[in-house]
């Protein structure tokens, strides 16, 4: 089952940049980015799927209406505009290199994260049947790395078009929402696992370890 979904994911890939390759011109420049961009998408499909998740017990019914009626729509149009500023506007090199690393940095921090949750990672907040508390790994210092990585994809994205109006949907929408959705995780995890994640929060850190 994964390595059918990784082999579609590649040749999805492959399908998509030799189209934009075909629109481009040397030194390809803009095929270089957009394949950075097919990715994302791309490994987000596989590490989600890369083992068979626990039966849903309990959902936050807020949460997962927020995250499939307006998250969902806005990250949707969000890389709309990423691939149109891409494709319109004189790129500043340095920016986007820098887009880059950010965008593979947090592409990074984001797989490792559910590879670690393994069969408890959901997109949507809920507690799995025979959920445990994971605090191993790369959630040994941080409670929440998998946003961290989506913070620095998210603005990794954005700085790779050079897009103002992809930075300021970042800022006024998606990091927002991201606190939001924090907010709601640590009060969630608190009431399922009670004083063993109080004490995990003493020891550990929201979003950047030994600092944040």
């Amino acid at each position: 089952m994964q390595t059918r979904l990784l082999l579609k994911a590649i040749i999805g890939i492959i399908i998509l940049t030799a189209i934009t390759a075909f629109f481009d011109s040397p030194p390809y420049l803009r095929t270089l980015l957009s394949f950075a961009v097919f990715l994302v998408p791309a490994a987000y499909i596989v590490a989600q799927n890369s083992e068979k998740k626990a039966e849903t017990k309990e959902r936050h019914a807020l949460d997962f209406k927020v995250y499939s009626r307006v998250f969902s729509p806005i990250f949707t149009i969000f890389l709309i505009i990423i691939f149109f500023e891409l494709w319109t506007r004189k790129l500043d090199l340095t920016i986007s290199i820098a887009g880059v690393i950010l965008l593979f940095t947090g592409l990074v921090i984001y797989v490792k994260s559910v590879l670690t949750l393994g069969k408890f990672f959901s997109k949507e907040l809920e507690i799995k049947k025979g959920h445990a508390l994971v605090t191993s790994g790369i959630y040994t210092h941080v409670r929440h790395p998998s946003y961290a990585g989506s913070f620095l994809l998210f603005l990794g994205f954005a700085l790779i078009a050079n897009s103002a109006i992809a930075i300021a949907l970042f800022l006024i929408v998606m990091v927002p929402w991201l606190a939001w959705r924090i907010n709601n995780e640590e009060k969630f995890l608190e009431k399922k696992f009670g004083r063993e994640f109080v004490e995990y929060k003493k020891n550990s850190k929201l979003l950047i370890p030994k600092i944040f």
